[in-house]
C-alpha cells in the first residue's frame, strides 16, 4: 500500500511524504503507482520550471518507494501542492485499498 503523510499548518501544505508501493499488479503494470509517480513528477517538474529548488521547494528522500516535497507558503507553490494532494485523492476514491492519505496538523 502506498502511504501518502501530508503535514499542514493551518491551510498551508508544508510537506507530502510519499512512502511504499501499491501491489496493484506487477511492476511496469501497476497503475496505481505510475498515476502517483506521474502527479509527484509533474509537481517537481513543473516547480523546478518555476523556482529554484531550496528557494521555495525541496525535494528529500528520493529513494525507491519514498520521496517527499516540502513547500513554502508562497500562493504559486500552495496551488500545485494543493493540485497534488487532489490527485492523489481522485486516485484514493477509486483504488481504496492501494492507497491511503493521512493529514497531519503541525505547529510552527
Amino acid at each position: 500500500m502506498i502511504v501518502i503523510t501530508v503535514e499542514k499548518q493551518g491551510s498551508f501544505i508544508k510537506k507530502i511524504n510519499i512512502n511504499g508501493h501499491a501491489r496493484f499488479d506487477v511492476k511496469g503494470n501497476d497503475i496505481v503507482c505510475a498515476g502517483v509517480s506521474v502527479l509527484f513528477f509533474a509537481t517537481v517538474n513543473t516547480l523546478g520550471k518555476l523556482f529554484e529548488e531550496g528557494e521555495l521547494f525541496k525535494v528529500e528522500n528520493m529513494v525507491k518507494g519514498n520521496a517527499s516535497i516540502i513547500f513554502s507558503n508562497k500562493n504559486e507553490v500552495q496551488i500545485l501542492a494543493l493540485n497534488l494532494l487532489t490527485g492523489f485523492e481522485n486516485i484514493k476514491y477509486e483504488y481504496t485499498q492501494f492507497l491511503t492519505i493521512e493529514e497531519v496538523n503541525i505547529n510552527g
